[in-house]
């Protein structure tokens, strides 16, 4: 949520877990950082959805950084989270895993990553995979001046589900188990972030992005294509707007405690 470029990547539905009840304990040996997590997996349906306490605990994650120097970190990460998309349970579980590389400056004047993620949806009764999912992402940015300058690219792969009469909403929860096809996501969006215009303890940031994708189902064979959808598989976006900030910037999300990589 405090990356270089204001849209979300599109691999957000695989490197992420939605917001529930937590508990989290992380040990630090130098520089290395263990995790673990349990929590319940079923995921909010609305914005004022609660967690089901009955479900907290059926899923886990754990994660190890690395922090070869004050700059870098390195982390892997796994998860085993217990139905999301059915909220009694009983649906497809998840198998999460994730791999990243991060950098930046002291100053935060540059900054770099890159990460993979897999997502496996597994029928835990009969003990096999259904479907996967695969996403590769890397960004950069840097100051030129006083102008910020970011690139992301990234591949990401989208389950198709069905659709409400709105065809870009489906329902939550899935009313099945099924998919109608799987898309694959490339895309590239460069950002420009001019210089802050201020006003007392208010800074605003004026960007622009222009971003290119493509999207094709991963099998021919998929009920769901984007040309039917969209009427076409490329893409265009341009976007801007202003980040307004208030104090202090807001501190990386995901890392608590002695798991905050940045208090070494």
């Amino acid at each position: 949520m405090v990356r270089p470029i204001a849209k979300f990547p599109i691999n957000h539905h695989l490197a992420q877990i939605l917001e529930r009840g937590v508990g989290i304990a992380a040990l630090r040996l130098g520089r290395i950082i263990v995790e673990g997590a349990t929590f319940g997996g079923d995921e909010p349906a609305t914005p004022s959805s609660l967690p089901r306490i009955s479900r907290f605990g059926d899923s886990w994650s754990a994660r190890a950084t690395v922090l070869p120097h004050a700059s870098t970190e390195l982390q892997a990460s796994y998860a085993r989270v217990a139905s999301p998309e059915e909220l009694a349970g009983g649906g497809l579980d998840q198998r999460k895993r994730s791999i990243s590389a991060r950098a930046e400056s002291p100053g935060g004047g540059r900054y770099l990553l890159a990460e993979w993620a897999r997502t496996v949806e597994r029928d835990h009764r009969r003990d096999r995979a259904a479907f996967a999912y695969e996403s590769a992402l890397a960004e950069a940015a840097v100051h030129v001046g006083e102008l910020g300058v970011s690139l992301r690219i990234e591949q990401s792969e989208r389950p198709e589900e069905d659709r409400l009469l709105d065809a870009f909403r489906t329902p939550r929860p899935s009313r099945d188990l099924s998919i109608n096809g799987i898309t694959r996501w490339r895309a590239a969006t460069l950002a420009l972030v001019a210089p802050a215009v201020t006003q007392g303890a208010i800074a605003g940031y004026p960007f622009v992005e222009l971003a290119t994708l493509s999207a094709h189902a991963r099998d021919s064979r998929s009920l769901f294509t984007p040309e039917r959808l969209y009427g076409t598989s490329h893409f265009w976006m341009l976007t801007g707007g202003v980040r307004i900030r208030a104090g202090h910037p807001h501190a990386r999300m995901g890392r608590y405690g002695v798991a905050n990589s940045t208090g070494h």
